[in-house]
């Protein structure tokens, strides 16, 4: 229950929302949303101001994202947008990092960004190195970004690309 209560408090989601999303029942909907913002204050204050924004939020690095007040989602979007985009400098930030760090190789192995993931392609020999650069990488990015808070980087691999040669 704690993740979508997290997230949905994060993001705007209402009872009603955390009953269609994740099937928690309205009135325990209601209960850990309270619970939520009963005990990170700091957090409710924030979403309230945010939600009265009618121009613009900002990442954490500044970047503006310009609200629509004539759009039903304006108030969500003023909460989503500062998260989802300072996720997103982030994965650059952490993409550059790791560029000017993988210096192994002729060119980088990044394929693709995709939300809060760094898909790399590199041969099995170089998986360990790959692995331990990227998630030094992020890691980084995110504890420069929020300082004092400790951060970690989960990193999968597996053979999807091609068959193993």
């Amino acid at each position: 229950r704690m993740k979508p209560t997290v997230l949905g408090a994060c993001y705007g989601l209402t009872e009603f929302g955390m009953e269609e999303k994740y099937g928690i029942p309205q009135d325990e909907g209601i209960e850990l949303l309270q619970a939520f913002f009963n005990t990170f204050t700091q957090a409710r204050d924030w979403n309230e101001e945010q939600r009265k924004r009618t121009d613009y939020v900002e990442t954490i690095y500044g970047r503006k994202f310009w609200l629509n007040t004539h759009n039903w989602k304006s108030k969500n979007n003023a909460l989503n947008s500062p998260v989802q985009g300072s996720a997103s400098d982030a994965m650059k930030q952490a993409a550059w990092c790791f560029c000017e760090r993988w210096r192994s190789l002729e060119k980088s192995p990044i394929v693709n960004i995709v939300h809060d993931e760094i898909v790399l392609e590199v041969h099995e020999s170089a998986k360990e190195s790959a692995i331990q650069c990227l998630r030094e990488c992020m890691v980084e990015v995110a504890e420069k970004m929020h300082p004092g808070i400790k951060a970690s980087a989960d990193i999968g691999w597996g053979y999807t690309w091609a068959s193993k040669l």
